[in-house]
């Protein structure tokens, strides 16, 4: 967004605020992360920053007036004492209702699934439930009609150029008794027809079950297409990495929440996706690297393999790496102290952990969060050749 935009959206929000309550926060970020320099990605920071410190300031603020609804923030980053700043719209939409009927159309967050470490039915926000961080995520444009039933909803929603391109769903949600229980059905650009389903069902005071499911007509993946090359010399000139298309994808989770004591609970999920990449492809990439990394000791430049090995981090942008999961998170609730949580996410497949310990506060006048994620389990699994190996953050905030 350039300043002159962002001006006017802020001004924008302070003739509101005459008018309109707005709430703000502040939210402050610090951590400091440790990185793998044995892992076969690793690369000199002058090709990857590796910044060891880095502190975000968030700023936001959230405003109604009359059915236009907006939220923004400023993001203020120290990083390696440089300093950048970025002001953002996170949401920007007009609302209004007739009947049960709502109208809704503009910049929203709009995030629907039943799972805490992931949740394949999220098709249009596609949130990180793995971010230690606690800022809002942005929202996507769209147009909305929602037709609310007694206890649910009946929504249809257009989005337009996502990250799955032209976007539409329907979506039917409903609350029974002990139960609730959404469909969906829609199509994207990127991924076709999709279906979807998730649930969550209440067996007692104690134990609740829950799913989430989505089957795609097809996906795409990006992939090096060093692997498959005949070339002798395992290096390319340019990104090696392509765009593959693949037919027919599952995501699915099933998962339990169960308390027990004053205020002890445990959420245990497992879930598979398509989309990640599978175990014969994470090692046909390590594989690639290794064989690129023994180049260092001949008369090839050093630079044009650190660039290649560069190009491999490519495949660890995804949000999900791999496809078979396992994910443990055990937490203390209440209202009062510092309340400790432990969250594990293993693959089955290779190994692999990361192992994520936080203590909260949540005093009068801020909320804390501290923590500490390491990233390991077996020397050859994914999670183990991460580039980072440790990450140690806080996370202040305060409303006013």
């Amino acid at each position: 967004m350039n300043k002159k935009r962002l001006l006017l959206v802020l001004l924008l929000a302070c003739w509101q605020s005459a008018s309109a309550e707005m709430e703000s926060s502040l939210l402050m970020n610090p951590q400091w992360i440790n990185y793998n320099k044995q892992s076969v990605f690793a690369v000199p920071d002058s090709l990857v920053a590796q910044p060891p410190a880095q502190s975000r300031q968030i700023l936001e603020w959230k405003t109604e007036y009359h059915g236009l609804n907006l939220m923004g923030n400023w993001n203020y980053t120290l990083d390696n004492a440089q300093s950048s700043s970025k002001g953002s719209m996170l949401e920007a939409y007009f609302s209004t209702s007739w009947n049960n009927i709502d109208f809704s159309l503009g910049k929203k967050i709009i995030s629907w699934g039943t799972g805490y470490g992931f949740r394949p039915t999220d098709v249009i926000f596609n949130q990180d439930l793995q971010s230690t961080s606690k800022e809002t995520f942005e929202g996507v444009p769209q147009f909305s009609l929602n037709y609310y039933l007694d206890m649910g909803e009946i929504a249809l929603v257009a989005v337009p150029d996502s990250y799955q391109g032209d976007m539409l769903f329907g979506r039917y949600f409903e609350s029974f008794e002990q139960y609730d229980l959404q469909l969906l059905a829609g199509y994207s650009q990127q991924r076709g027809t999709q279906l979807g389903a998730a649930g969550v069902w209440i067996v007692n005071d104690s134990l609740a079950l829950h799913f989430d499911a989505t089957l795609s007509e097809k996906y795409q993946k990006e992939v090096n297409s060093l692997i498959n090359s005949n070339s002798t010399l395992p290096l390319a000139n340019n990104n090696p990495f392509v765009s593959k298309e693949y037919q027919a994808a599952v995501r699915s989770l099933v998962g339990l929440n169960y308390s027990w004591g004053e205020n002890n609970n445990i959420i245990v999920e497992y879930w598979y996706d398509d989309f990640a990449y599978s175990k014969t492809q994470w090692q046909d990439l390590i594989h690639l690297a290794e064989k690129q990394r023994q180049l260092l000791s001949s008369n090839i430049p050093a630079q044009a393999v650190y660039g290649n090995l560069a190009w491999n981090l490519q495949a660890m942008q995804s949000i999900y790496l791999l496809q078979h999961n396992l994910f443990l998170l055990w937490s203390q609730q209440g209202d009062d102290g510092w309340l400790p949580s432990l969250s594990v996410l293993y693959a089955p497949e290779d190994g692999g952990v990361i192992n994520t310990l936080e203590l909260s506060n949540n005093l009068d006048w801020m909320q804390i969060n501290i923590g500490y994620r390491h990233f390991g389990g077996k020397a050859d699994s994914v999670y183990a050749q991460l580039l980072p190996e440790a990450q140690f953050y806080f996370n202040f905030s305060r409303s006013f």
